[in-house]
């Protein structure tokens, strides 16, 4: 009797000990970080047998990219004026107010931008809050949940320019090129970036597919004699991605691979 419970105990230790390795995971994982200073990344990752099936990455861009608005000032007393709901800076002018899935966020400007832990973030000059969220920027960079919020009201068209009541703006033209993401806005393409943004994602990308993905950090080879580009590799292999920021969407495509696999 006894040895037969002994042997049931030994089953379920192997089982537990050797029947759940990541080689037997499949699963999706999604993973929501401030990325860059200035962005919001999203790593999406399948995994099927522990190895990756599938990865789609994008950076969303901050409301000092799509709240900068075009509108004319009047000239009084040797002054440009600005309507009161508007922030004028250095020739460059921004919504006073903008809505995210309802939440009314009120900005004001800031000199120089926002420091954290002695890291600047000089892009965000403006300061947008609202009730308990009083600053957005530290708000995302504290929560991946306020990622999460901010990147689903921006895929649902719930960000925009408003008025203080939260009504839709369409009194002034929107000076935002760049569109909402860096996929939808063809970041950094065109003939004088070769391999461009998305070159580089899909580079890395291609580098991982088929692996089981483990926390490394990426090296950055010399320049390249024939391209002149210096090439990123993960445990000696060359990842074809040469973008300086490439540390970080790994780890944030990492993030997402152990969220699949636990």
């Amino acid at each position: 009797m006894k040895k037969g419970i002994f042997i049931i105990v030994l089953f379920i230790f192997c089982l537990t000990l050797f029947g759940c390795s990541d080689e037997d995971k499949t699963g999706e994982g999604k993973a929501y970080e401030l990325i860059y200073k200035d962005y919001v990344g999203v790593a999406e990752v399948t995994v099927k047998n522990g190895k990756v099936e599938t990865i789609d990455f994008d950076e969303y861009f901050l409301p000092h990219v799509w709240a900068k608005i075009t509108v004319e000032g009047t000239e009084e007393e040797g002054e440009m004026v600005y309507p009161n709901n508007v922030i004028h800076i250095n020739g460059t002018t921004y919504a006073k107010y903008i809505n995210i899935n309802g939440k009314v966020f009120t900005g004001e400007y800031r000199e120089g931008g926002v420091t954290i832990d002695d890291v600047a973030y000089s892009n965000q000059i403006i300061k947008y809050s609202s009730g308990e969220i009083t600053d957005l920027y530290v708000h995302l960079k504290n929560s991946e949940e306020a990622c999460m919020w901010y990147v689903n009201a921006i895929q649902s068209d719930k960000a925009f320019v408003s008025s203080s009541d939260g009504v839709a703006l369409t009194t002034y033209a929107s000076a935002n090129t760049l569109g909402w993401s860096k996929i939808e806005g063809k970041y950094w393409s065109g003939e004088s970036y070769p391999l461009g943004w998305q070159g580089n994602i899909d580079a890395l990308v291609a580098s991982l597919k088929g692996k089981a993905l483990k926390d490394v950090t990426l090296v950055q080879g010399t320049a390249d004699t024939l391209t002149g580009l210096k090439y990123w590799s993960i445990d000696n292999v060359k990842t074809g991605a040469t973008l300086t920021g490439i540390q970080q969407y790994y780890d944030l495509m990492y993030k997402a691979y152990k969220k699949a696999i636990d």
